[in-house]
Formats: structure tokens, sequence, C-alpha cells
């Protein structure tokens, strides 16, 4: 009988990054044209490993896993990564995460490596997704531009995550990743109202809504909870879906009761409801949203 291979345990700060809406790209572009836009910049981002002293582990298809021997290594090569994927109009999002793992035949194995893979889902465009474990072992300059989200529940451990974030203030801003935009692609599909106050907004299928405390946004919220830009409203192929992009969370309240809360997460919109941004919906300053869908 084959024994089995040989493991040993080493403490390594594992990286995560993958390419923001690939699996649009290849839908607009098609394979061939989708792979040959984004090849360059995962490339790029393996030279950019290995120059911060990181080692690629694997490639994940549209993404990179990869392992450094300090978490100052692993974080100065994402904010580098965050610097240079716009030059191949691209984004990226990166999750980091630092503790023993198994290292088998040249790739990594264990519980920080799991984790760090939940970082990367939960975080955003143009961000680095971190625990407080990898805060702790920066400078103190990173240390003090990382912001602080609310402690996180992530799938497959017992107690929720303090987790920060490194990287661009507004992320949510959109870039180009495709050169045509073939109207076929979008399905017959109603519309969605939503008002605050006496205004109402029209969210159209071809077009969004943002949603935050910045005046760039579409809907402007005041608030000392809600983010420069909250959440965003989309239509995805004839359905709406309200993305949650905050710190403190966004709580969605259907027309038969039902209260969910979203954080760095999306739900589909249907019939009536109310959304508030940042505050649940029993807090006196919760300022309610509606909205309704129209067809």
């Amino acid at each position: 009988m084959e024994s089995p291979p040989s493991s040993r345990a080493h403490r390594r700060t594992i990286l995560f990054v993958d390419l923001v809406s690939s699996t649009e790209l290849y839908e607009d572009l098609g394979d061939v044209n989708a792979r040959a836009r984004m090849a360059p910049c995962l490339e790029e981002l393996g030279r950019l490993i290995e120059t911060h002293g990181g080692s690629v582990v694997k490639s994940l298809g549209d993404g990179i896993l990869a392992a450094f021997g300090s978490e100052r290594a692993a974080v100065d090569a994402a904010l580098a990564m965050l610097a240079r994927a716009p030059h191949h109009r691209l984004r990226v999002r990166v999750g980091v995460h630092a503790g023993e793992v198994l290292v088998e035949k040249g790739d990594v194995f264990g519980q920080a490596v799991n984790t760090a893979s939940r970082l990367l889902e939960k975080a955003r465009p143009s961000e680095i997704l971190v625990t407080s474990d990898v805060v702790g072992r920066l400078p103190a300059t990173l240390q003090r531009s990382a912001r602080r989200l609310h402690d996180m529940a992530i799938k497959g451990l017992r107690e929720p995550l303090e987790l920060f974030v490194l990287g661009n203030e507004d992320p949510s801003a959109t870039l180009t990743i495709t050169d045509t935009f073939d109207l076929k692609t979008i399905l017959p599909t109603f519309g969605l109202e939503v008002r605050l106050g006496e205004r109402t907004w029209s969210v159209g299928p071809l077009s969004g809504l943002n949603l935050g405390r910045d005046a760039s946004n579409d809907l402007v919220v005041e608030g000392e909870r809600v983010s420069r830009r909250h959440a965003t409203i989309k239509n995805r192929r004839g359905k709406y879906v309200l993305i949650d992009q905050s710190v403190n969370g966004t709580w969605l309240v259907s027309d038969d009761g039902t209260c969910v809360q979203l954080l760095r997460e999306e739900a589909p919109l249907h019939g009536t409801g109310r959304i508030h941004l940042g505050l649940p919906p029993e807090h006196p300053l919760a300022l309610p949203i509606s909205f309704r869908t129209l067809g």
C-alpha cells in the first residue's frame, strides 16, 4: 500500500486574489477574447507576488492563491495589485489571513487557507479584507489606514472574526470591462421604483442605483452609520438585487414582514418593502427607503 505524502506545518500568510466580474467578461466577450483580456493582468499579479517575496501556489483560472513569509509582504503585494489592475481595465479583490498551514508537494492546506478563501468571497471590488491577526502585525502606518468592520461570521468557524478593510476608500466606482455591450443579452424585465421622502427614483434594465453618504451617489442618505458608498441596486437578467457594500450593514424588510440583515451580501427585491442603511428598522433614527417592483 502506498504511504500517504508527508506534510509539514508552517506559519504562512495566505493571499487569495480574484479578478472582479470575470464571469460577465467571459459571457460578454467569449472565452478566447475574455482570456486574452485577463491573461496579461494575471501574469502581472503573479510577478507582483514574487517581487514582494511571495510564492504563487496555484492559478485559479481568474485568480491566484499565494503564500508569504510575513503579513507585511502579503499586504504590500495586495496594495500593489489594487494599483496595477486598473491599467488592464480590470479590478481585483483580495483576502489575506495568516496561520499554521500544511505544506504538501508545493500546495498548502488548512484552516488558514480556508479562512483566507472565505475573506475573498466577502471582499468587494478594489478591497483587501484581512483579519485582526494580520493587522496586528503590520506597521503603524498601515494599521492606521485599516478600517474595522463589524465582526463577521465565516463559514467553517465557530466564532465570528474581527475583520478590517485595506484599500480604496471608494472601491465601487465602475470601470469599463467590456468594449461592447450587446443589448440582446438583456432579457425583458419590469422596473423598480425607489422612494425616499418626496423623491422617487426609477431603476430600469440598463440602469443601477447607488445609495450612500457620498454626494456622488444617486440616492444620498445622511447618517453616521451610512457608508460613503453603502449599497447598490442592480438588474441581473430581469431580476433586481440589493447589494450591501458597507461597514455597518443593510436591513431589507419585505412586504410580508420578513427582515434580513445584509453585510457584504446581496438579496433579491420582490414586491414592495423597505431598505434601511446602517441601522435596524426598530432604531428611532432609521430612515426607511421604500421600494416596489413594477410590472
